[in-house]
């Protein structure tokens, strides 16, 4: 329990003594980590690229043969299986085109029922300019609170 001025800069003293050998000791062990990441990455490089190449190899073969895929989405094979799964659709804007001329082409077009309009509260207005008495009929109050932090140094 800190009760006096002296007793939280004990604490802050401790607090630093606490860090040091907490940064220390990780920064020992980061090392012999980054060693060990390092003779992973010697031993496996090569099995990783031909890893990626065999991969690469696969999906090009389901890509390329897209008939495979006509009775069922799964092939199963004796050592895995191939999967094909349609992602779902995404709008794709044509070359030079933006969402605003979108906007604007829908509202042109009569489209408007694919205009979505949003309304929310503008709380940053209310924050800055609305009276507490208002705020209070719009069921809402400011609060604003106070962080205590410590440094050592």
């Amino acid at each position: 329990m800190i009760s006096t001025i002296e007793d939280a800069n004990s604490h802050l003293l401790k607090i630093s003594e606490l860090k040091r050998k907490i940064d220390f000791t990780t920064n020992k062990y980061n090392a012999q980590i980054d060693e060990i990441k390092k003779r992973i990455h010697k031993e496996t490089s090569e099995d990783a690229e031909q890893l990626q190449i065999l991969e690469d190899a696969i999906q090009a073969f389901m890509k390329n043969t897209p008939d495979l895929f006509n009775k069922s989405k799964t092939v199963k094979l004796t050592f895995g299986k191939l999967t094909a799964k349609k992602t779902p659709p995404r709008l794709e804007l044509f070359d030079g085109i933006t969402w605003e001329d979108v906007l604007k082409n829908l509202y042109k077009n009569g489209f408007n029922d694919f205009v979505e309009v949003k309304e929310m509260p503008d709380k940053s207005a209310i924050k800055k300019s609305m009276p507490e008495e208002h705020m209070s009929l719009i069921g809402v109050r400011k609060l604003q609170d106070t962080n205590y932090n410590y440094s050592i140094g």
